[in-house]
């Protein structure tokens, strides 16, 4: 009796289905776990960007209380008498978290120099619909690249935010009074 001994073959690594599966798998979690770092950093750099207008228009207004107007506010005196954080001042310029430039007029809502107009720029089309209505209740008005966006001492109009937020750097400016 002659027993025959089967041999089989087994298959030793992985054929190509398998890795291409396994590489589907990775880049799929790589997107989505790349979606999320974006989306929670963007929204801790409005979340920041949101609380510095916050403190620097509050500082303005406490700082020229006792003044008649703000017929003396410009970028260089907030600058240099330390109402922007130190983090946003670089040299002689004041950046926003977005690194764009920070500039500071006097400007009339009902009369001459009787309120303080804030311009920044370079925010992101996220960035700027995220800062917006964090910052809008410490503002009389809100222009996003030109257009009104919180009318003054009304609430912000969120369809006008979201049609005026659409290009890749956006400009936000916005008063603030006694």
């Amino acid at each position: 009796m002659r027993s025959t001994i089967r041999q089989q073959n087994f298959q030793r690594g992985f054929n190509l289905i398998e890795l291409g599966l396994v590489l589907l798998i990775i880049s799929f979690s790589g997107y989505f776990a790349y979606s999320k770092f974006t989306e929670y950093s963007e929204s801790v750099l409005s979340a920041e960007e949101a609380d510095n207008i916050t403190q620097y228009a509050s500082k303005t207004k406490t700082a020229y209380a006792m003044d008649s107007d703000f017929s003396h506010v410009n970028t260089a005196g907030l600058r240099t008498t330390g109402i922007f954080p130190n983090s946003m001042v670089q040299g002689t310029n004041v950046l926003n978290r977005y690194q764009g430039v920070v500039t500071v007029v006097p400007n009339a809502i009902t009369s001459s120099n009787d309120s303080v107009l804030f311009t920044s720029t370079n925010y992101t089309e996220a960035g700027c619909r995220a800062v917006v209505p964090r910052m809008a209740f410490i503002a009389r008005t809100v222009f996003v690249n030109g257009k009104l966006v919180k009318p003054l001492d009304l609430p912000l109009v969120r369809d006008t935010l979201g049609e005026a937020c659409t290009v890749a750097a956006n400009t936000i400016s916005f008063t603030v009074s006694k």
